[in-house]
């Protein structure tokens, strides 16, 4: 793998109201606040060699109460790979789960799969395919993996 992309450290906070982002490699290291309840759908940049290391953090400061909030890979080609940590609402255990080798898409739902207020997701680019997903978040009712395989 050759160098690390290293953008310069931006350290920006960027609230979000909108129904969809598509953050550019050029925002990297930006934390976005996720702040609408009927969902955001966000679609990650594509990545160069040069680029790999872009990173983006996002914050629901909003719970999602209709729709759901998205964050996908750009195309059928890229997948991520990664661990998301859910407390339960019932237990206030704490459960894991698995990106799979073709998950592409994260569902935040506002219930069983995430979508609280004071979700954490962080993404980073290891590859020109492959997102490196890190992911805290909270879930009520029965809980489900919020990862799936949706891009096309």
């Amino acid at each position: 793998m050759g160098d690390l992309y290293q953008p310069p450290v931006m350290n920006t906070v960027t609230n979000v109201t909108t129904s969809t982002l598509a953050p550019t490699v050029a925002n990297s290291g930006t934390l976005y606040v996720l702040d609408r309840a009927a969902g955001i759908a966000v679609t990650l940049p594509s990545i160069d060699s040069g680029e790999i290391g872009t990173k983006f953090r996002f914050l629901l400061k909003t719970t999602v109460t209709s729709n759901s909030t998205t964050i996908k890979v750009p195309s059928a080609s890229e997948t991520m790979l990664g661990n998301a940590v859910v407390q339960s609402d019932s237990s206030n255990a704490a459960l894991a789960y698995k990106a799979s080798g073709t998950s592409d898409t994260i569902t935040l739902n506002g219930t069983t799969t995430g979508g609280i207020a004071g979700d954490v997701i962080e993404v980073v680019a290891v590859s020109t395919t492959l997102w490196m997903v890190d992911a805290v978040t909270s879930a009520t009712g029965t809980e489900a993996t919020p990862f799936s395989a949706t891009v096309s």
